[in-house]
């Protein structure tokens, strides 16, 4: 073909429109013959991509706020409004209820926990007992906290100042929490050892002197007695609030037995010549020396004492009021045990009714021999004392001052001695 001469071509350009370009040809590339060789799969065809489409036609139409409350009526929207605004208050109010400390000013009171009792029964108790405000609400705490079961049945001892949340705590005995520093002093009878445990909030004295006579826990413990005074070993101890009265009772005894142990094997032969002479096992050792305990003041005398008191049980000449102890400590404890006229005393002080008074089964004066039990817990010093007693012939002893004693072998050097302390 005849190539056109450049007049022609620009004649042909000026008939083609100005808006429209010549598409330039492109070159395909030589392929091998030997691609198309046999029968090849033809390639797996790619899906087309469909045309990006504007953002606004890809994302659906958002719905306006409040879209969902579009289909409600004014009224319902005011009426689940109401339903949230109440539902927060109550929100706010029961966290505040539950966190909020109780009506009272730090008192302590005892509360007992029936083994059947019920939620209803628990929170009008606790309302009565001045230790919470609202008993419904307590009731929906309990319940939403996993029910009166939880709770320990028993007496506990709580706080009219203790949160919701704390006095559940309490009830339940969850462990953990900060200790109480509880220091129990030689010579200290269960009495005094259930006030103190009171007052510290570790457990209620009324629980503790009940505990303390339980047979199942003396039988487990192995005292070999009728209750666990005497084994309530004076030391410094730490326990959590409101710990079950049996915990009290097992960590006392526990650590008299360690304590006492130690010494009867030690002191061995001592405790035989008593086994001997006087048919003494371990537990009249400790009532022996729980009246030591009561009588001494100072440590030197305490062999001393113990040894008038076993000069009295083993003189075979001796008439029978000789054989009586006639410690005035030993009175004072069986009023502690019984409610007798003859305990009344203006200044607190033994009366000669008092300590004369044969009712008083604890009374050394009208009866022979130990009394029915210790009359407190021994120090590790008098349980030795009596082990161990001084070589004396001494039958009588009268404070003379300042903690100490004058003792005598017959009894008109004992009446000197009261006459000559004055």
């Amino acid at each position: 073909m005849a190539r056109p001469s450049p007049g022609d071509r620009a004649v042909t350009r000026a008939k083609k429109p100005a808006t429209k370009k010549p598409r330039a040809r492109v070159a395909k590339p030589d392929v091998p013959d030997e691609i198309f060789l046999g029968d090849p799969e033809p390639p797996p065809s790619k899906p087309k991509k469909s045309p990006r489409r504007s953002r606004t036609a890809r994302s659906p139409a958002r719905a306006p706020s409040g879209g969902r409350l579009q289909g409600l009526s004014p009224r319902a929207r005011i009426a689940l409004a109401v339903v949230g605004a109440v539902l927060a208050l109550f929100a706010i109010t029961f966290g505040a209820f539950v966190f909020m400390p109780g009506p009272g000013a730090g008192k302590l009171v005892e509360m007992e926990w029936p083994k059947d009792g019920t939620s209803g029964t628990a929170a009008t108790k606790l309302s009565d007992a001045g230790l919470i405000n609202s008993p419904w609400m307590f009731r929906v705490y309990l319940a939403l906290a996993g029910g009166v079961d939880t709770v320990k049945p028993g007496v506990h001892l709580l706080s009219d100042d203790m949160s919701p949340r704390t006095l559940l705590r309490r009830l339940r005995r969850t462990p953990g929490g900060a200790t109480v520093r509880v220091v129990i002093p030689e010579g200290y009878n269960k009495f005094e050892i259930a006030r103190r445990m009171h007052e510290t909030g570790v457990c209620a004295s009324r629980a503790l002197l009940s505990t303390a006579g339980d047979p199942s826990l003396l039988q487990e413990l192995r005292l070999g007695a009728g209750d666990a005074e005497g084994y309530l070993f004076p030391a410094t101890y730490e326990f959590l609030r409101n710990t079950d009265p049996r915990d009290v009772i097992r960590r006392m005894a526990l650590e008299s037995d360690r304590r006492y142990a130690r010494l009867f094997d030690q002191y061995a032969a001592g405790l035989a010549d008593l086994k001997a002479t006087l048919g003494f096992g371990k537990h009249e050792v400790i009532v022996l020396a729980s009246i030591v305990e009561k009588e001494a003041v100072v440590d030197d005398e305490r062999p001393i004492i113990a040894s008038v008191f076993l000069n009295r049980l083993r003189d075979p000449n001796s008439r029978a009021d000789r054989k009586k102890l006639q410690s005035d400590p030993t009175s004072r404890y069986g009023c502690l045990m019984q409610k007798l006229a003859s305990c009344e005393s203006p200044d607190g002080k033994p009366t000669s009714a008092m300590v004369h008074d044969p009712l008083n089964l604890y009374s050394t004066y009208a009866h022979a021999g130990l009394t029915p039990g210790p009359i407190a817990n021994p120090s590790e010093k008098s349980v030795q004392a009596v082990l161990a007693p001084a070589q004396t012939r001494y039958m009588f002893f009268v404070a003379k001052g300042g903690g100490r004693h004058t003792f005598s072998e017959t009894f008109d050097e004992h009446n000197a001695a009261i006459r000559n302390r004055h």
